[in-house]
């Protein structure tokens, strides 16, 4: 199956707006209210413009979307307040996983590890010291897989959220699980 799926890595601005609206889709059909959806119904974030982002195309229909940005200080990512509470050991630069949508009859494939691997050799490649990601619950389990350690769930249970981390081989990262991924 994954030899029917074209995978690209972009940073395109032309390839955001379907981006966009396939996150704020796909996020809706899972039941969650997006607050910040603009006026075309798309989700977009301030990340969105320095984020390497990978797109992955089935029938050259658009089926799953994931970015990696890099930072130098929790504050400069959106939710920052998730990490708040976490006495988190991170050191610059760090990286962020965030955004990861693959269309619900695309699932169960392989291909929310794809990217979640393509993003991990991203941010090595970038000599990121960790790694950190906001996932849905049902997610944790595959990042503990990649080497995620959860380090607790942040304050919003309406979010369905958790927090974890990755050591990259000598380096470590974060993992957290909040639905916002």
């Amino acid at each position: 199956m994954l030899s029917d799926l074209t995978f690209q890595q972009t940073t395109d601005p032309t390839q955001f707006d379907d981006i966009a609206a396939l996150r704020a889709d796909i996020w809706q059909c899972e039941g969650f209210t997006i607050q910040s959806l603009n006026k075309k119904g798309q989700w977009f974030d301030e990340l969105d413009a320095v984020a390497i982002h990978w797109v992955i195309f089935y029938q050259q229909k658009l089926i799953a979307a994931a970015r990696l940005s890099l930072h130098l200080h929790v504050k400069e990512i959106p939710y920052a307040y998730l990490f708040s509470n976490h006495d988190l050991p991170l050191t610059s630069p760090f990286a962020l996983l965030s955004r990861l949508v693959v269309s619900k009859p695309m699932r169960r494939r392989g291909i929310a590890k794809n990217l979640d691997q393509l993003r991990i050799q991203e941010a090595q490649k970038h000599r990121a010291n960790h790694s950190i990601v906001l996932a849905a619950p049902h997610r944790v389990n595959a990042l503990k897989k990649l080497g995620f350690i959860g380090v607790g769930k942040p304050q919003l249970p309406a979010l369905r959220t958790v927090h974890a981390v990755l050591p990259h081989t000598a380096l470590q990262s974060i993992v957290s699980s909040s639905g916002l991924a």
